[in-house]
């Protein structure tokens, strides 16, 4: 059964504890004020018109006493004894204030002085001036030395318990509504980390309660929106893991044909060197080259020639299909959530065998794409820890935009040396191309994901993450990628910045 909580809002709450704040206020002024009144009816402290009424009750002996010095005049009062020419005869009277209190009593006016002033004329004709203050006092002589009077430690009184009670009142406020707020925390919490399996609760309080509402829409709009969006990435998965199985299928067959043409061609060439008397001799890759010839067998020697080229570029097809198939193993390795065993994997490499790979990389793409291409190497001494086949990546994706753009009869210029900077030494691979160069915008943002730069200036579809991925593949072995448009070829130019380890 649920038990339903009777809700209040913020208003009301606040109302409650300013109405408790007023109840309580009027009690301590009416505590206060009690036991003001209550110590003056114990006569623990004296009314503030005392002085004037034991003057009065004491005005005959003030008058016949021969000398009054033997009267207890109130503590907060003082008296003085003049002839009746004005000459101080005795009294408590304070030696500054004499002469002054005389004057007044002969211009009957004593503003020039304070307090309140009562004067008797003695019946020896001495005339007698008390001094006095309308002010309560205590009883004890010691308690007004040490405390406030009575008049002002009623207030005073007041004020602190005043500030005790805000202070106690705040207290419990902030506190009861924080206990609350700890509700929301926890949902909003639970929300941030994805655990959306809990109850979002209820309070006492209206405007939490319409928090916790849209809170609890929220939670099941985000579990609708995370169970789609986990149905979307494993249907994702599947398909890519699929289609990666269906891939293999195809690059199998390519790689069986070109294995069998690369036989074909290797005994076409052998039988038609036979039949020719040709001398032949057998290349680092299993195809054969031609040592020496007759003239009488030219076309013989051209068709070897050919076959011979045609070889080539079938090894080239068995290198690239290996190549896709490491890709595709390591993509599925991904999509199971499994990490690609070199995915880290670092070699040392001279620079000089490191720039042979660069070429030979280079040549290769040039020739598929028959454009003209120009390499200057200068010899690098030392040696490098990479991850080789993440900066033959990075490599590619430049020597791709390269291509891309050039002008395709001028081709791509490589330039490959040894450079240093901030005290560092590089291998600088640079490459410059015949294109329209770089944009200012897009020597700005190329490096970033997804920048496609301005179609206008091609008709190409590509997603924009060719230099970014070089970019970070660089930068992952301690170098940089360097942009800016050729002074010699006016296209643009790419610099891959690799650190050398000098020996």
């Amino acid at each position: 059964m649920e038990i339903r909580v009777k809700e209040k809002t913020l208003r009301s709450m606040f109302l409650q504890y300013m109405a408790i704040f007023c109840v309580n206020t009027i009690i301590i002024c009416g505590i206060s004020f009690g036991g003001l009144v209550a110590l003056s009816e114990m006569a623990q402290i004296l009314p503030a018109n005392y002085t004037e009424q034991w003057i009065n009750e004491h005005e005959t002996a003030i008058r016949t006493l021969e000398d009054i010095s033997d009267l207890e005049f109130p503590e907060d009062s003082r008296y003085g004894v003049y002839t009746k020419v004005g000459k101080w005869l005795y009294g408590t009277i304070a030696e500054e204030d004499r002469i002054k209190t005389w004057e007044g009593y002969e211009k009957q006016d004593m503003s020039a002085v304070s307090g309140f002033y009562r004067f008797f004329v003695r019946e020896n004709g001495d005339v007698c001036i008390v001094k006095y203050y309308f002010r309560m006092r205590y009883a004890f002589p010691e308690l007004n030395r040490l405390l406030p009077n009575p008049e002002m430690l009623l207030p005073l009184v007041i004020g602190v318990l005043f500030i005790i009670q805000a202070i106690v009142l705040a207290g419990r406020f902030s506190k009861n509504l924080k206990k609350r707020l700890e509700q929301l925390e926890n949902v909003t919490q639970k929300i941030s980390e994805n655990d959306l399996e809990f109850s979002v609760g209820a309070s006492d309080i209206k405007e939490i309660n319409d928090v916790f509402y849209s809170l609890g829409q929220m939670k099941e709009a985000l579990q609708i929106s995370l169970k789609k969006q986990w149905d979307m990435e494993t249907e994702q998965n599947r398909q890519m893991r699929a289609l990666v199985h269906d891939i293999k299928t195809p690059l199998t067959i390519i790689r069986g044909n070109a294995e069998l043409a690369a036989e074909d061609i290797e005994m076409m060439c052998k039988e038609m060197s036979a039949s020719s008397g040709t001398e032949e001799e057998t290349g680092h890759a299993g195809g054969t080259e031609i040592k020496s010839q007759p003239a009488e067998k030219m076309e013989d020697t051209k068709a070897i020639r050919s076959l011979n080229g045609i070889d080539s570029n079938q090894r080239q097809i068995l290198e690239y299909v290996g190549e896709i198939e490491q890709y595709l193993d390591k993509m599925r390795l991904i999509l199971q959530h499994q990490k690609t065993v070199d995915a880290d994997k670092e070699i040392g490499i001279s620079c000089t065998g490191f720039q042979k790979q660069l070429k030979m990389q280079a040549e290769q793409m040039a020739s598929a794409k028959n454009i003209p291409l120009m390499i200057r190497c200068r010899g690098a001494k030392g040696a490098m820890q990479v991850n080789l086949e993440q900066l033959k990546r990075a490599w590619g994706n430049v020597l791709s935009n390269a291509i891309e753009y050039t002008d395709k009869e001028q081709g791509i210029d490589v330039h490959i040396s040894e450079e240093e900077k901030n005290g560092n030494w590089y291998l600088c691979v640079q490459i410059s191309d015949y294109g329209p160069g770089f944009s200012e915008e897009e020597l700005r943002y190329a490096t970033e994901e997804f920048y496609r730069g301005d179609e206008s200036r091609h008709d190409r579809s590509h997603q924009g993450l060719g230099l970014s991925i070089a970019k970070r593949f660089v930068e992952a072995q301690g170098g940089f990628l360097r942009l800016r448009n050729s002074a010699k070829t006016g296209g643009g130019e790419v610099s891959l910045w690799m650190k050398i380890e000098k020996q």
